[in-house]
């Protein structure tokens, strides 16, 4: 009878978004994934995973959902012109599209209180309703990492202090550099269609508009609580480990192209 209960209790939260209330051994977590070959992962993603065993619920909230059915999709992406919305999945259904493409994902122990924990799962639960999910698509500002990185500040019940030591000044175009190979037809494409913003310095919190930012910057913050400082990130492992993807010169990148028509 319990486990009819607890099938039911799931099938209604899944299908209305209601919110429920978590239990003391519940666990939550972002998880980071490298980039992909896909133009729209080339600089990877970010989700949250909300696991409470005692209620047999393992599952993750992303800002990353889309429909490749949208007109114009690859060059209104790379404009930032899309309409992204949240997204809920079993956590053994995100994961396997990241082992079937063989894209690493680690996950960070969020050192949350159990009330903050609640908060965050109810932010999220109340975003997936249908009259929230979507939001405008940004790819420095409002993105699938920077949404996150925000409910987490409103989460926290105290100030999140990061360690800005190693902070570089950086445009938001040497960072896309590091992601897209400078000579390539994609890389192009991107930085075109971005323009003047791109060359704009960044700070140290706009930076995380890349996952990979976000979570090591994370993974060395504190929480100041009531004078006392702890670790925002209690743990890490990495879940799945993979090769990151080959984007090395090609014969056909456009310096070689250019370059042969003219000779």
């Amino acid at each position: 009878m319990r486990k009819i209960v607890l099938i039911l209790t799931l099938f209604l939260f899944s299908i209305q978004g209601f919110s429920q209330p978590l239990s003391p051994s519940a666990r939550v977590s972002l998880l980071i994934c490298a980039p992909g070959d896909e133009i729209y992962s080339y600089f990877g993603h970010a989700a949250i995973r909300v696991n409470d065993p005692l209620l047999g619920m393992d599952i993750v909230f992303h800002y990353g959902a889309f429909s490749f059915e949208t007109p114009h999709f690859i060059w209104r992406f790379a404009k930032g012109e899309t309409d992204y919305e949240i997204a809920k999945q079993r956590m053994s259904s995100f994961m396997k599209e990241f082992y079937d493409e063989k894209r690493s994902v680690t996950e960070y122990n969020l050192d949350f209180t159990s009330e903050e924990k609640q908060f965050l799962f109810d932010v999220l639960v109340e975003n997936y309703k249908p009259e929230n999910r979507v939001y405008r698509y940004n790819h420095f500002l409002d993105n699938c990492s920077t949404r996150l990185r925000d409910q987490i500040e409103k989460t926290v019940k105290g100030q999140i202090k990061y360690d800005t030591s190693g902070d570089e000044s950086l445009t938001f175009r040497n960072l896309i550099d590091r992601y897209v190979v400078g000579n390539s037809w994609s890389g192009l494409g991107i930085k075109l269609a971005l323009g003047y913003p791109t060359d704009r310095v960044t700070t140290f919190s706009e930076k995380m508009f890349l996952p990979d930012y976000l979570g090591n910057d994370l993974s060395k913050a504190v929480i100041s609580r009531d004078g006392h400082q702890s670790p925002l990130i209690s743990g890490s492992s990495m879940i799945i480990q993979a090769p990151m993807p080959d984007r090395s010169f090609s014969i056909t990148s456009p310096a070689v192209v250019v370059l042969f028509f003219f000779c």
